[in-house]
């Protein structure tokens, strides 16, 4: 398999919030850095991804451009839609992929995308007026972090078993 169909498997799971293909395709050493998350390292990148699957609404990916650099590097552009719950509205993101793969396996990735763009789209003129700050920068990032931690936290509470039977439960409301 080439890189550029480790990243066209990898995206296309991620466009049908598939994360047990993706996480198939992830080193368990790898690396991920974004201008939201920064710096992760082995099991909160599988948490990233997992809490993104389960939590996106109104979610749409897209994907072109895929290009191998080298042997092992290859970048692609995508493009992604969700509902921003803290905004209350569908937000628009662009962006760019570097992945570094070794034997099939991502071991690497960086998304790039200017965050203060994003901030713009997602909060209108108090994004634009301030989302090149330090301040809402840094605000937007602890608040995502905290999510993700929250997020490993809270998946180490229920077995499968008790998710089924909660799901099951609350299934008729």
């Amino acid at each position: 398999m080439t890189n550029s169909n480790v990243i066209e498997q990898f995206y296309t799971a991620f466009s049908h919030l598939n994360y047990q293909q993706m996480a198939g395709l992830l080193s368990e050493n790898i690396i991920f850095h974004d201008p939201m998350f920064g710096l992760l390292e082995g099991e909160p990148v599988f948490d990233l991804w997992q809490m993104r699957c389960e939590r996106l609404k109104q979610f749409s990916f897209s994907f072109n451009g895929i290009e191998e650099l080298d042997a092992e590097y290859a970048t692609c552009h995508w493009s992604t839609s969700f509902f921003h719950r803290p905004a209350g509205k569908v937000v628009t993101q662009h962006g760019k992929s570097y992945m570094r793969i070794i034997d099939e396996k991502i071991v690497e990735h960086s998304d790039g995308y200017k965050l203060s763009d994003w901030l713009n789209a997602a909060y209108g003129w108090k994004g634009k007026l301030f989302g090149w700050t330090g301040f809402m920068k840094r605000k937007e990032q602890n608040f995502y972090r905290n999510m993700l931690n929250n997020f490993n936290k809270n998946k180490h509470l229920f077995t499968d078993v008790d998710k089924l039977r909660h799901d099951s439960d609350f299934s008729d409301r």
